[in-house]
């Protein structure tokens, strides 16, 4: 657990580093969706994320993630992990 924070944290500093873009929630997030499925396309809308992963569209509110995240560190992570955990579900 602490290796996949430990690599998220250094994600995040290198983004801010390496990218002319502020750093932001939704660029964080982006991040993290395209470091675990580089497939994926991800556009911003509003609030939320717009994910085409496998020929479906998935939307990400970014407000619960952000709450959590904001909360610590593990909260954090365990909100990016179900949230990447739904993105890799099959439809039923």
């Amino acid at each position: 657990m602490m290796r996949r924070t430990a690599r998220f944290s250094s994600a995040a500093l290198l983004l801010a580093a390496c990218s002319s873009e502020a750093p932001s929630w939704p660029r964080l997030i982006e991040t993290r969706i395209v470091s675990h499925y580089p497939a994926a396309e991800v556009m911003r809308a509003d609030d939320a994320l717009s994910i085409r992963l496998n020929g479906r569209v998935h939307r990400v509110e970014l407000g619960p993630i952000v709450l959590q995240c904001n909360r610590g560190l593990s909260d954090c992570e365990h909100a990016m992990t179900e949230m990447l955990l739904d993105l890799g579900k099959e439809p039923r």
